[in-house]
């Protein structure tokens, strides 16, 4: 779109810069997809779920890789499910709305290559609070000030009082419930849209499955249904509390910028472990190569 129109905001933002450094950029897309093949092929050779932490774009936002619907493959067998946490800018100026806005018009499904997929998820299903800080169609980008908590689900994590899980965080930090005044706008919820996920299925696997589920920007699979503010992952009793094994990921956002607690809203969902027995395809890039040479990444495994 250029560089005047992302600059002439707020000229203390350099979101060009920002958005020539992120990895879609096309300098950069080749490489990336590269790094997502090669993280393919060691899910699908450890059968380890591969989870993806990133930000430095002033907002957050969730994305995702996983196979095409074509293959019919539940995601707790999907090695090509991949989950991109963006969680950035906690100190920075967040862009302004309209530029979020702009951004989730784009949100289109991807193709990584014939088997891959990739779009954001619509996790913000309300704005924080009672505040309006996105346009009704924005789902998926949230220009607030934000931080993410993930964690393993396990039957040994522990709560201290009715402190929200991590070490980060203190009792006044937990996501509030500001309900809206009768007849207003703010607060405004998009849950219209997602009234299909209350129907699924269970597979021969006992995994559950979203079937005719037509637009991936929408969940796939048990662990993103009721994604957001009323997902267990965005509860303080309930974050980490399964014995599965997956992870539960809260982003909590910032209601008000001007508020001295610093008080936030979670937005969560679980994403499951990986369950992959079947020899490694030979459309993902060899892992073994590659071991001498790992470096450093913000790249977590569970």
């Amino acid at each position: 779109m250029g560089g005047s129109f992302f600059n002439s905001f707020d000229g203390s933002i350099d979101l060009l810069d920002d958005l020539d450094d992120h990895y879609t950029a096309r300098t950069h897309k080749k490489e990336r997809n590269r790094l997502v093949k090669r993280l393919q092929g060691i899910c699908a050779e450890f059968s380890v779920r591969v989870t993806i932490l990133g930000g430095d774009v002033h907002l957050a936002a969730l994305g995702r890789f996983y196979s095409k619907p074509k293959h019919h493959i539940p995601v707790e067998n999907d090695y090509r499910y991949m989950v991109n946490v963006v969680s950035s800018a906690i100190v920075n100026k967040p862009p302004p709305a309209a530029v979020a806005n702009l951004l989730s018009r784009r949100n289109k499904i991807h193709h990584l290559d014939h088997d891959t997929d990739e779009t954001l998820f619509k996790l913000f299903d309300k704005d924080p609070g009672s505040s309006t800080k996105t346009a009704n169609h924005n789902q998926v980008t949230m220009p607030s000030r934000n931080f993410a908590i993930i964690t393993e689900n396990s039957p040994n994590n522990t709560h201290n009082g009715d402190a929200h899980p991590g070490t980060l965080l203190s009792p006044r930090l937990a996501p509030p419930e500001y309900p809206a005044p009768p007849g207003s706008s703010a607060g405004r919820s998009h849950r219209s849209q997602l009234s299909h996920q209350g129907s699924h299925v269970t597979s021969s696997s006992g995994s559950s499955v979203l079937p005719g589920n037509k637009d991936s920007r929408l969940p796939i699979h048990a662990g993103e249904m009721n994604a957001g503010t009323k997902h267990k992952a965005a509860s303080p009793a309930e974050h980490g509390r399964a014995h599965d094994g997956g992870i539960d990921v809260c982003i909590c956002v910032e209601i008000d910028e001007s508020d001295p607690e610093g008080r936030t809203e979670g937005y969560g969902l679980t994403i499951p472990a990986l369950d992959y027995k079947k020899p490694k395809p030979p459309s993902v890039a060899p892992s073994r190569s590659a071991a001498g040479s790992r470096t450093e990444s913000s790249v977590s495994g569970h």
